[in-house]
């Protein structure tokens, strides 16, 4: 079974939803994808995570892996860049009451960075970044997170500290640097009627920015 009632909320394994997923059934896949988009319209913030740890862990299912990161980009992409409106419907990445914008209610508590989602998918992205399919589609997941970001009015220090870091690194790292910032500017520039554009975009030539500076001081 793929659902298991914990409390008020629904708890999905989440390596069974996605081999129903991935099911010949027509009955189990339909079931499994409509698990998975109760369980993404209940609790988005705790979805993403958990779909970012699948990400990071040692399958035996080739598919397991790329199927668990397009269910991610696939969630990212459905949620509007705009911050939900009322705190009933904050799904955790608004930064509704401030705070950073991906911590958990928990962590924002806590104060504690290592649980801070950005920097679970930093680490999901890293864990691909040699296979050019995940590569791929994770790039996108983290492009989408920081448009996120930026739309909001937040910014992102760990993301320009990787980028950084991968801009002098190995060639599978130089390549993600490349994807994520174009990635990230169709992103930022599709929105160009939203109200918070101008700093959007700002955030992200800051980024441009950085990387230059990075260059010149290694020149």
């Amino acid at each position: 079974m793929a659902l298991q009632a914990t409390g008020d909320k629904m708890e999905i394994d989440v390596g069974t939803a996605l081999q129903d997923v991935m099911s010949d059934n027509a009955t189990k896949r339909k079931r499994a994808e409509e698990l998975i988009l109760s369980k993404e319209q209940e609790d988005l913030l705790s979805w993403i995570q958990s779909l970012a740890t699948f990400v990071m862990a040692p399958h035996p299912e080739p598919m397991a892996k790329l199927v668990a990161s397009l269910v991610m980009k696939q969630a990212l992409n459905r949620r509007s860049l705009a911050a939900p409106t009322g705190t009933s419907q904050n799904d955790g990445l608004s930064g509704a009451g401030g705070g950073c914008l991906w911590r958990s209610a928990r962590t924002q508590q806590e104060a504690d960075p290592a649980e801070a989602l950005g920097r679970l998918l930093l680490e999901a992205w890293a864990s691909v970044v040699q296979d050019s399919r995940l590569r791929t589609v994770l790039s996108c997941c983290v492009a989408r997170a920081a448009a996120i970001q930026f739309v909001n009015g937040q910014v992102w220090p760990d993301l320009s500290q990787c980028l950084v870091l991968w801009s002098s690194g190995s060639t599978d790292k130089k390549i993600a640097v490349l994807q994520l910032l174009e990635l990230l500017q169709e992103e930022v520039e599709l929105q160009e009627q939203h109200p918070n554009f101008t700093s959007a975009r700002a955030s992200f030539i800051s980024i441009l920015a950085y990387l230059e500076d990075d260059r010149g001081g290694h020149a």
